[in-house]
């Protein structure tokens, strides 16, 4: 396995840190136990700065090494820019955000339930209380944009049905 993102620098290094510990605990556990199919499990970290160019680049060179899988990125705007790379051949893309909505049949895959789902679910849930006036706060990234458009969108086909 190869890449994980945001793990040094910028402002979401945080992020980053965690989840490479994590892969590390994963790893040193994994490997305890006798690896994956008796083989050890290696992870290898870089850090895309939380830019999507240098995601680019990077997962250029990563791809170049052949790995199974790529673990990242962590953002919806990253894992979007380096999706398209995987389209092809592979690797395996795991990305870290639920935001993205890969195409069926591609190579990437996210890491929990689609954004999508969560709004419905957020907007029923909204509506078996009766409220019928929310705020939301998001960010203004790809993510925050990402959330923004599925609750528009799940309100107003909730709007068609009324």
């Amino acid at each position: 396995c190869d890449w994980s993102s945001d793990v040094c620098s910028s402002d979401l290094s945080f992020l980053g840190k965690a989840e490479q510990q994590s892969l590390q605990l994963a790893e040193k556990v994994t490997n305890a136990s006798g690896g994956i199919g008796g083989k050890p499990l290696k992870f290898i970290f870089h850090d895309d700065q939380s830019n999507p160019q240098v995601a680019v680049q990077l997962a250029n060179e990563v791809i170049a090494t052949k790995p199974a899988v790529m673990v990242g990125s962590s953002l919806v705007a990253l894992c979007n820019a380096i999706s398209p790379l995987m389209q092809a051949n592979g690797p395996v893309q795991y990305c870290l955000s639920p935001g993205i909505h890969p195409d069926a049949g591609s190579y990437t895959f996210t890491s929990s339930t689609s954004t999508t789902d969560l709004a419905i679910a957020l907007v029923r849930y909204f509506r078996l209380k009766g409220w019928t006036r929310i705020a939301t706060m998001t960010s203004t990234d790809a993510s925050g944009q990402d959330a923004e458009n599925n609750l528009k969108n799940v309100v107003e086909i909730g709007r068609a049905h009324d």
